[in-house]
């Protein structure tokens, strides 16, 4: 196992802030889907059955090798499906990452 990608996790569980939210929403508790799930730090504390998508295969591989239901795939694919169902959708640090259908053009226009 990598020593830094370990560190991670080890942080992610010990974090106060996410602690609350697990306990606020019961998130031990329940199936949860985690968008931009990185190697699955967040998936390890969901419930049973929870699901961690990453746009990184090594992410993915290191995830699945931790036991995590960790999978391969981008969440803004025309083909993107999952079928499962789940109680919660996490996305930590996603937002910013997505694709931006209406600024980009503003920008090629010379907008700041």
């Amino acid at each position: 196992m990598d020593q830094k990608i370990e560190e991670r996790f080890k942080n992610t569980s010990k974090s106060k802030t996410f602690q609350n939210l697990i306990g606020i929403f019961g998130l031990d508790k329940k199936r949860v889907l985690d968008l931009g799930c990185s190697y699955g730090e967040f998936v390890a504390c969901f419930g049973k059955g929870s699901t961690g998508l990453t746009i990184s295969r090594e992410e993915a591989v290191y995830g699945k090798s931790r036991g995590l239901d960790i999978r391969y795939g981008n969440v803004e694919s025309a083909d993107f499906i999952l079928p499962e169902k789940y109680d919660a959708i996490f996305a930590n640090k996603l937002i910013d990452h997505l694709l931006d259908p209406i600024y980009p053009p503003l920008l090629r226009r010379g907008h700041p």
